[in-house]
């Protein structure tokens, strides 16, 4: 398949504006997934003395802490991937682009850091659990198949979190069919798609939540539901793949939009609009809604003011050259980060009764009594941000010696793209002016993509 893409989009030259901001996103994006999945350590708790992810008493100060300010950006992280992803993807292409490349680009980028991370997910389970997964979970996970499954023995086996890659796939799939509509839209069809995602993302999830539910006998549940009322609803509503393609068009449509001169609320309006949004989504929105949709207007915009301080050449704190690096690497760390975690909680019940293997082995070096007790909050911290340190030094190595060098070869040699027709003269721009499709600018001669 050789789809060429219209040459409505990008006139002005292959390379597109680089959106340092958006790259620091994703590494708190990143911190904050890893953050809601440390919480189920809860170190600073006595074992068995609060349920995961259960609003309840029982919890150690700091895990209350945790608990309260993770469980607080749950709608956040995975909703601005995907609008990011569709931001990006709609940004950063231009004419000339056929579908089997993009796909080639795609696969090199993400799968071999998917598929190095499901091996040792797999000899994992099997050295740690003495658990070994079956052939059919090994195949629907090589073809990543496991997020259209509501059984969670495939959609959570081996990498848990790779739901959201097997989703991705998907919306990578059908991009280039949708660039191709997309850049034929005039502004009024792109906004009128993009307010169509937004309301599709409220109402689908909540009538599927109030109509479906799962047949009897119901799958095991690996993972906590998390105040939903049965596994379809939580699965239907966080992780069916045709439910992200909203996120994922909105994105695109707002990309679409910047791109035709459309001007957007800057950040001294979106934050407190995202802060406000985060209140709502929390207290008043039904989980079946609050997951998918209750931040994706909030989310989107800030997206939209961090891009165009970038255009205009003004920086933010995401742009600093830490944010950088960790947003370089927060694919490999979104990737790596829950195997630590999951391989060290002990399989229980254990004759110790113990939770976790830190407090095991302190139990078993004599410096805790029982290896059950709650850890000082102290502790609680400093293991928090040696599990963050540790996961990010694997993250640079999976980044470093798998991501890169894999994505290079797959990619292969760019061919070299034709001249770029001479352009009119225009007349200058302001400096914090968006350049529309097809506008030249100065700062366009910085093409790297953040996708």
């Amino acid at each position: 398949m050789t789809q060429q893409i219209p040459a409505s989009l990008g006139q002005a030259g292959p390379k597109a504006p680089f959106l340092p901001s958006l790259n620091g996103g994703r590494a708190i994006a990143a911190v904050l997934v890893f953050g809601g999945h440390f919480l189920a350590m809860q170190f600073a708790t006595q074992v068995g003395a609060a349920d995961i992810y259960e609003a309840e008493q029982g919890r150690g100060l700091t895990d209350q802490f945790m608990f309260m300010f993770f469980g607080i950006f749950i709608p956040v992280p995975i909703n601005y991937f995907f609008i990011v992803s569709g931001f990006v993807l709609a940004w950063t292409w231009h004419p000339g682009r056929t579908a089997t490349g993009f796909w080639r680009r795609r696969f090199g980028k993400v799968y071999p850091v998917y598929a190095v991370t499901s091996l040792l997910a797999f000899i994992g389970f099997g050295l740690v659990a003495n658990f070994w997964h079956s052939w059919k979970v090994l195949l629907t996970h090589t073809f990543l198949l496991q997020a259209w499954t509501p059984d969670q023995r495939y959609l959570l086996a081996l990498n848990p979190v790779m739901w959201t890659l097997s989703s991705e796939i998907f919306l990578y799939l059908l991009f280039p069919a949708l660039i191709i509509v997309f850049v034929q839209m005039p502004r009024r069809a792109l906004q009128i798609t993009a307010l169509a995602c937004v309301v599709l993302a409220f109402l689908l999830p909540y009538l599927a939540g109030q109509t479906f539910d799962m047949r009897q006998p119901a799958p095991p549940v690996l993972a906590p539901l998390e105040g939903y009322d049965n596994a379809f609803s939580y699965w239907f509503t966080l992780m069916f793949p045709p439910l992200r393609l909203f996120q994922f068009a909105l994105g695109m449509a707002v990309a679409l939009l910047m791109k035709q001169g459309m001007r957007f609320p800057g950040l001294p309006i979106a934050l407190p609009i995202f802060a406000v949004g985060l209140v709502l989504t929390n207290l008043y929105l039904p989980v079946e809604v609050a997951g998918g949709a209750g931040m994706l207007v909030p989310l989107v915009l800030v997206v939209a003011a961090l891009v165009q301080r970038d255009v205009a050449g003004k920086r933010t704190g995401l742009t600093s050259a830490p944010m950088l690096f960790l947003g370089k690497i927060s694919f490999s760390f979104y990737a790596i980060h829950i195997l630590f975690i999951l391989f060290t909680i002990v399989q229980v019940p254990v004759p110790s009764g113990a939770w976790d293997r830190p407090r095991l082995w302190l139990w078993q070096a004599g410096v805790i009594d029982t290896p059950t007790e709650a850890l000082p909050g102290w502790a609680n911290i400093l293991l928090f941000f040696t599990y963050l340190a540790v996961t990010t030094f694997a993250a640079w190595l999976l980044h470093r010696f798998v991501e890169e060098p894999m994505n290079k070869i797959i990619r292969g040699r760019r061919r070299p793209q034709p001249p770029t027709p001479p352009q009119a003269p225009i007349s200058p721009v302001p400096a914090n002016h968006v350049p529309a499709a097809g506008t030249p600018n100065a700062r366009d001669t910085v093409g790297r993509s953040v996708s």
